[in-house]
């Protein structure tokens, strides 16, 4: 999900500089691997975290079992297990990024649908 916020924020610059009647600069390719790294570096200790945090914050109730070939995820066993797995694991994994991505991707929509209705010679723009 993560990847897909750094996606849709290229598309973002995208639709911005053609708002804006600039020029499109891609990112660099060294730009982009160094911002791929950093994603899966955040993921990888996002699930890691669950599989070591009992150790040192013995109170928190999220425990990792190996379940359906994933042991990253924390498994709800009683009742705060499951409302950390909701609350926070849930959040942060799922909600978080669609949120940013729905977004950027309506202010993608505005961008486009603005920029097509500045432009003379479309449809809804004005030809004087």
């Amino acid at each position: 999900m993560w990847i897909n916020v750094l996606v849709t924020q290229e598309l973002h610059r995208l639709a911005a500089c053609t708002e804006r009647r600039v020029t499109f600069v891609p990112t660099p390719t060294r730009v982009l691997w160094r911002r791929f790294a950093v994603v899966f570096l955040l993921v990888g200790a996002m699930s890691a975290t669950p599989a070591f945090l009992y150790r040192a914050a013995p109170a928190v109730p999220g425990r990792v079992y190996p379940l359906r070939g994933l042991a990253c995820l924390p498994v709800g066993t009683d009742v705060p297990s499951e409302a950390f797995l909701f609350y926070f694991v849930v959040n942060l994994t799922l909600f978080l990024p669609l949120t940013i991505i729905g977004v950027l991707g309506w202010r993608i929509y505005g961008a486009v649908v603005r920029s097509s209705q500045l432009s003379p010679g479309s449809p809804g723009g004005d030809d004087s």
